[in-house]
């Protein structure tokens, strides 16, 4: 993802956040690129986030204790089984409950 947000990076101008001056509980915050802006995505709380497989598709797709892991374009019955697995260890592992 970092590598798709820095090709973005070289062809766009990113952008800027600003905040109202008058409301002193806005935090000020400047992003000048998309990776600046992934940076700041909490790496615990996206699940996987700096690897490959971050996603239910990618997941179920990419695991070895799954026979199908589509039916057509949407997960399969095993693949919601799996995924539900994965994210209650996830879960728990990093006590996001």
């Amino acid at each position: 993802m970092h590598a798709e947000l820095k090709k973005l990076d070289n062809s766009m101008l990113g952008y800027d956040v600003f905040f109202d001056s008058m409301d002193p509980g806005v935090k000020k915050s400047f992003m000048n690129n998309f990776s600046n802006l992934w940076d700041e995505i909490d790496s615990i709380r996206y699940y996987n986030k700096d690897k490959s497989a971050n996603s239910f598709k990618s997941f179920i797709e990419n695991s070895k204790d799954i026979n199908t892991p589509l039916s057509g374009v949407h997960p399969s019955a095993e693949g919601h089984a799996i995924w539900a697995k994965e994210l209650a260890r996830y879960i728990t592992k990093y006590n996001l409950l």
